[in-house]
C-alpha cells in the first residue's frame, strides 16, 4: 500500500491511499523501485515528491540496490527519512534489561505457557480468592518491544499473588524466581521497566495520532527527549515524581536505589539522539514553517532571505502571526513569496502514515473477508479509497450517474 499526503497552494490537506501494487517478483530494493516508479508516474513523477519514508530494511535503506540508493541513483533527490515510530520502537529496546525481562516471560511462561491449562486455571482461581488486582497475566510477544508494558503491568501489579501462588503451588520448582521476587534489586528493575515503557508507549499513541504533518512529529519527538533530561536528573537525586511504580517500591522498601538506573537513561537519550539525527536536517526549514515572522534571517538559506525580509515586515501577514502555522502559511502569496510558500507547502506534506495505513487495514479486515476473499486488487483498491479517504464522497448521487449502476454492490 502506498499513502500520500497532498497539500495544494491554500494549505488544503488530503491524506489518501495511493495505490495498492502488488511486488510478483520478488521483495528487492529494484523491486520496491520499480513498483513505486511505475505508480508514481501515474501521478506526475517524482518533481513534487517532498519525502520518501522507509523502514530499516536493506531492500530500503541499502546505499547501492536498497530503494534509498536506487532512487539516488536514478537522479531523485527528495528527502529520505526512517519511519519515525520504528526508529521509537529501536530506541525503546535499549531499555530491555534482559535479567528482569527475562525472568518476567519465564515465570509467566511457567504459570500459562505452553500445556499449563490447569496451571493455569488454578491461577485466575488463586487470584480470585485473594480479590486480586488484576485476573489473568497475558502473555509475553517479542514482536513488538512496547507491547511488554502490559505484560509488566500486570506482572507487576501481581508480584505478590505471583510469589504467594509459587510458594503454595511450586514450591520446589520455583525457588529462584521466589528469591528474585523477594530481591529489592530486581523488584526495582521490575518497577523501572514499566515505567519507561509506559513513557516510551505514550509517545507511541501521540506518533500514531490523525493528520499530523512532519512538525507534530518531530515535536513529540522533541518534547520526549526534554523529558528524558527530566527523569535523569530526577534519578540521579532519587526522585521518583515521575515513576508511578518505583514510588510504590520506594514505599515498601525505603532502601530501594533507583539511581543505578541512571545509565539506562543516559543509553536511551544517546540512543534518540543518534537514531533521529537524520531528522536534524530539518531543524532549520521547521524553525522557519513553525515560526516565519520571528526566525532569524541569517540561520536560513541564502536563496530565501531576501523574501524572509521582506515577509517578516509584511503588514498584513504581522496582523496574522499569532494563527497556527498552518493557517498563517495559507495568507502567504505564492507571487510574493515563491520560494517560501513552496518550501512551507513541502514541509507540510511530510507526515505520519500510520493512522490511515491502521485504517486501510482494519478496513481489508471488514471489505476482505471470508465471503469476500477471491476480491481482485482493483477491487479492493476501491473499496479502501472509499473507506479511507478525507473527501466527502456522495455516491448515491454518483450510482444515479451511473449508466449501469450495480445495486447489488
Amino acid at each position: 500500500m502506498i499513502f500520500t499526503r497532498l497539500v495544494d497552494q491554500n494549505f488544503t490537506v488530503y491524506e489518501e491511499l495511493l495505490k495498492i501494487q502488488s511486488l510478483v517478483g520478488g521483495t528487492k530494493g529494484s523491486d520496491i523501485y520499480e513498483a513505486l516508479s511505475s505508480v508514481v508516474s501515474e501521478y506526475g513523477g517524482f518533481d513534487k515528491c517532498s519525502c520518501v519514508v522507509t523502514d530499516g530494511a536493506k531492500a530500503m535503506v541499502g546505499s547501492r540496490i536498497g530503494l534509498v540508493g536506487l532512487l539516488k541513483e536514478n537522479g531523485i533527490n527528495c528527502i529520505t527519512l526512517h519511519c519515525i515510530i520504528h526508529q521509537e520502537a529501536l530506541c525503546g529496546k535499549v531499555l530491555k534489561m534482559m535479567n528482569v525481562m527475562q525472568s518476567v516471560i519465564n515465570m509467566v511462561n511457567l504459570i500459562r505457557g505452553g500445556n499449563k491449562v490447569q496451571r493455569h486455571r488454578k491461577f485466575m482461581s488463586f487470584l480470585e480468592e485473594l480479590d486480586a488486582e488484576f485476573s489473568d497475566l497475558p502473555l509475553y510477544t517479542s514482536i513488538r518491544w512496547l507491547s511488554a508494558g502490559k505484560v509488566l503491568k500486570h506482572f507487576f501489579g501481581l508480584r505478590k499473588e505471583i510469589l504467594s501462588f509459587f510458594e503454595e503451588q511450586l514450591s520446589a520448582s520455583t525457588e529462584t524466581f521466589q528469591a528474585q521476587l523477594r530481591s529489592i534489586k530486581f523488584l526495582s528493575g521490575l518497577a523501572f521497566l514499566p515505567d519507561m515503557t509506559n513513557h516510551l508507549n505514550v509517545l507511541n499513541l501521540s506518533l500514531q495520532g490523525k493528520g499530523q504533518s512532519i512538525s507534530h512529529l518531530m515535536g513529540h519527538v522533541e518534547g520526549f527527549r526534554s523529558k528524558l533530561v527530566l527523569f535523569t536528573n530526577g534519578l540521579q537525586k532519587n526522585d521518583l515524581t515521575h515513576f508511578t511504580f518505583c514510588r510504590v517500591i520506594k514505599e515498601e522498601y525505603p532502601n530501594a536505589d533507583f539511581t543505578q538506573f541512571v545509565n539506562n537513561m543516559t543509553s536511551l537519550s544517546d540512543e534518540f539522539r543518534c537514531r533521529f539525527a537524520d531528522f536534524q536536517k530539518l531543524k532549520s526549514p521547521l524553525a522557519l514553517f513553525n515560526n516565519p515572522m520571528h526566525v532569524s534571517i541569517n540561520t536560513q538559506p541564502s536563496e530565501m532571505q531576501l523574501e524572509l525580509c521582506e515577509l517578516q515586515n509584511d503588514p498584513f501577514l504581522l496582523s496574522k502571526k499569532m494563527e497556527n502555522p498552518e493557517n498563517f502559511w495559507k495568507y502567504v502569496s505564492k507571487e510574493r513569496y515563491p520560494i517560501l510558500k513552496d518550501s512551507a507547502v513541502k514541509l507540510h506534506s511530510m507526515f505520519g502514515s500510520t493512522y490511515i495505513c491502521e485504517c486501510a487495514f482494519s478496513a481489508m479486515n471488514d471489505v476482505k473477508s471470508k465471503n469476500r476473499n477471491k476480491l481482485g486488487n482493483n477491487a479492493l483498491y476501491d473499496c479502501l479509497r472509499m473507506a479511507t479517504t478525507s473527501i466527502a464522497v456522495d455516491t448515491q448521487a454518483l450510482a444515479k450517474e451511473a449508466s449501469r449502476p450495480q445495486m447489488s454492490h
